[in-house]
């Protein structure tokens, strides 16, 4: 019995060390490599690297929709988000089937995503209603499948009376690839259009836009309040001279992105992470445009419950009561 007791204790013993190990391990699902929270995801990957020796950081490519599902799996500890996923996710609502109970909110980066419809400027369009009304049988890159814009452009769709299904009845053909393969299918001619949800000069759209002349259709009115009654998007202008071409603020609908983490995550960890995301702004603006809106006083505001070692920072620097 006694080396019985022995044995299972020291199964005890590597089981706990398992756990440790794992909970040290901390794996961030981003978005696209070539996409902007790819960007961040590594720049953070890279502080957090150096600010927190007794962890293990790794930032892996995800998506707006699929990063809450996999956070909440416990697939991935820290995980970025779009506000309107995180609010859906929580509350198990289109176009999540059921409740995420394991996740929490670290941080509001408070970055303005903004929907883009971009098509080539030969085209004989003019607006998304033309599309719509003429039934264009066009080729066009939303991204991959996981991404938050994807959704968006498919609300956009719902809001405007039709949907992807029905577009694609005309002989619309969504190609789900990444964004440098996406690019390179309109240089070469093989798509018209392009959609996104970025901020501010996302890169690849950047290079998109020198390279070909592109025009950028607005949304109308109604169907951006339509959008922001419906899912809590805000409605916008993007500012103008954001790509080339685009000499005028085009309407569209933004969301903001949230920083998510699972509810396993020790307190103290996520606090660390927390500080060091909201006490090096300047290191994030030399990173992305992207950062020039982040204003750690507000980074508390989240549409989802913030995990207790978020709490614990924004108390102790008097952001929240």
């Amino acid at each position: 019995m006694k080396r019985q007791s022995i044995v299972w204790a020291i199964v005890g013993v590597c089981m706990l060390v398992g756990v440790q190990a794992s909970a040290l391990d901390i794996t961030i699902t981003a978005g696209g490599t070539s996409g902007s929270w790819f960007i961040a995801g590594s720049a953070f990957q890279d502080a957090f690297s150096q600010g927190i020796s007794e962890a293990k950081f790794n930032v892996i490519p995800g998506g707006g929709t699929a990063n809450p599902i996999r956070v909440d799996k416990g697939e991935a500890q820290v995980g970025f988000t779009y506000a309107t996923n995180a609010k859906s996710a929580v509350s198990g609502t289109d176009p999540y089937k059921e409740k995420t109970g394991n996740i929490r909110a670290m941080v509001n980066l408070q970055i303005l995503q903004y929907l883009v419809v971009g098509a080539i400027e030969k085209l004989p369009l003019n607006s998304i209603e033309e599309w719509i009304q003429k039934k264009e049988p066009l080729k066009m890159c939303p991204g991959p499948r996981s991404l938050g814009g994807w959704l968006t452009f498919r609300r956009m769709l719902n809001a405007y009376g039709t949907s992807d299904k029905e577009t694609e009845s005309w002989g619309v053909k969504y190609i789900h690839a990444g964004w440098s393969e996406s690019v390179q299918q309109i240089l070469d001619g093989h798509v018209q259009a392009i959609t996104t949800q970025a901020p501010v000069r996302v890169p690849f759209m950047v290079d998109l836009a020198q390279a070909r002349p592109i025009k950028f259709f607005a949304l109308k009115e109604a169907v951006r309040q339509r959008m922001a009654e419906e899912y809590g998007y805000a409605s916008v202008e993007m500012p103008a001279d954001t790509y080339k071409g685009q000499p005028r603020p085009v309407g569209t609908v933004a969301d903001s992105v949230v920083l998510l983490t699972h509810t396993a995550v020790p307190d103290d960890l996520v606090y660390r992470m927390v500080k060091i995301v909201c006490e090096n702004r300047a290191k994030w603006e030399n990173t992305h445009a992207m950062f020039k809106t982040f204003d750690p006083a507000k980074a508390f505001d989240t549409p989802i419950p913030l995990h207790p070692g978020a709490v614990k920072y924004y108390r102790e620097k008097g952001y929240m009561k």
